[in-house]
């Protein structure tokens, strides 16, 4: 269980960001995020209890963590999956998106194609892809947690197939 745990400790500390919250309680949880309900449910049903005094500050991914993940990444891409990524990379850039990049000073964009941008949303840990209307601004938030490679995959089954038949999550929405 000891690495599972601290993957979802990272992933719960992303996740909180700087929200004041008794993280103990589920109903807090689920309202910061679907994710951390869900880890805090299995943590709980697994025995693991203290969920609460977990230090859960969460930190901007800085120049030098992006250029890992891209080259991690990139190690695990196909053949075909490298040579879309050739075409569409582009130098790590920090793209605003309101309200949810503000504290972190916008997300890391790596890709473009089109009007649509693949960013790195480092709040959960994932990259995801969304429209932009004007160049620096990312119009839509996802919260995927998904590798840049799966990403690349579905730029290139949206071109082969014509439709996007990626998955979004969207951002956590208050329960009434």
């Amino acid at each position: 269980m000891g690495l599972a745990y601290m993957l979802s400790v990272k992933q719960e500390r992303q996740s909180l960001g700087s929200k004041k919250c008794n993280k103990s309680k589920h109903a807090d949880l689920v309202k910061l995020s679907p994710f951390l309900f869900q880890k805090s449910r299995q943590l709980h049903q697994s025995g693991v209890c203290g969920v609460k005094r977990i230090n859960m500050e969460w930190t901007p991914t800085t120049e030098a963590e992006i250029w890992d993940l891209i080259n991690e990444s990139y190690e695990r891409m196909s053949l075909e999956q490298r040579g879309i990524w050739e075409l569409i990379k582009i130098t790590p850039t920090k793209w605003e998106q309101d309200p949810f990049g503000n504290e972190g000073s916008g997300f890391w964009a790596v890709a473009l194609i089109g009007s649509t941008v693949i960013w790195l949303n480092d709040i959960e840990d994932g990259f995801n892809r969304s429209s932009f209307k004007n160049y620096g601004i990312i119009s839509e938030y996802y919260c995927n947690q998904d590798e840049l490679e799966w990403q690349v995959q579905n730029v290139i089954n949206q071109m082969r197939d014509g439709y996007d038949s990626s998955g979004y999550c969207s951002a956590p929405e208050p329960i009434a």
